[in-house]
């Protein structure tokens, strides 16, 4: 499993959330909060959910992630309480100058409110930040990367992953400093 998946899924399985709005983005035709697990995996190709013993929690990858999304080299769908709260899309950025990332920002921005970050450059980090509906839409596009990653995810769930990833940062500073 990748990194990326094993955060997900660790996250995922210790918090759920609170069911989103009708009206939320529909990544892949898929809509966060209300997508069931079954129509997730049947919609990306995917076979099995991983990382949880519990029916309708865990992380499904798409057997093929180009036929799912073009330019994708990894699609993930991560279910919570038999419903799809998150989606993950590692994609090919299409060359120099992150065309492909740009276009997504550029279909993004049209759509959605954007909260954090820019536009992308055409050399640089890249990195924006959406919200709509109770749903966060994220765009990371690193420097030193192939691919970009783009993320859906319900906005509760989000909250949590972020407040998690910044007190494991805090833990491990605190432990270096100590070391010291």
């Amino acid at each position: 499993m990748t990194a990326l998946r094993h955060a997900f899924v660790a996250l995922t399985l210790a918090t759920m959330f609170a069911s989103a709005n009708a009206a939320t983005p529909t990544p892949l035709g898929m809509t966060i909060g209300t997508t069931s697990c079954a129509d997730a995996m049947k919609r990306i190709g995917a076979s099995k959910l991983e990382g949880s013993k519990a029916p309708g929690q865990g992380v499904a990858e798409a057997a093929d992630p180009s036929a799912v999304y073009a330019g994708a080299t990894n699609v993930l769908a991560v279910c919570g309480e038999g419903k799809l709260v998150a989606v993950v899309m590692e994609i090919s950025k299409g060359g120099m100058g992150n065309p492909a990332a740009r276009e997504v920002f550029g279909t993004l921005s049209s759509k959605y409110k954007r909260i954090a970050g820019g536009a992308i450059p055409t050399v640089g980090d890249g990195y924006a930040r959406f919200e709509s509906d109770g749903v966060v839409v994220e765009l990371k596009a690193p420097h030193l990367s192939f691919e970009f990653t783009l993320t859906y995810a319900d906005k509760g769930l989000w909250e949590r992953t972020e407040r998690s990833k910044n007190q494991r940062a805090d833990a491990e500073k605190k432990a270096k400093d100590n070391a010291l």
